[in-house]
């Protein structure tokens, strides 16, 4: 989480070039049962949106920006 945004395919992916030999996830589900990488049960912090993440349907997590908070280069990381 410091150099990547946090339950990310970035973060995950940038974590071996880091030495880190194992990584933590989080799934959650949204309102259709969809499972989702979310690190807290609501979707205020890590992303653009507001709200508990499963209430929320499909098409309203998969426009969330989960990147752009941390770094310019992580807009639009969904």
């Amino acid at each position: 989480s410091r150099y990547a945004p946090e339950n990310t395919l970035p973060a995950l992916e940038l974590a071996p070039r880091l030495g880190a030999t194992y990584v933590e996830i989080d799934i959650r589900c949204s309102k259709e049962g969809e499972h989702y990488l979310c690190h807290d049960r609501t979707v205020d912090r890590t992303t653009n949106g507001k709200g508990p993440i499963e209430e929320l349907l499909n098409e309203e997590v998969s426009q969330l920006d989960a990147g752009g908070w941390f770094a310019r280069r992580y807009g639009n990381v969904r």
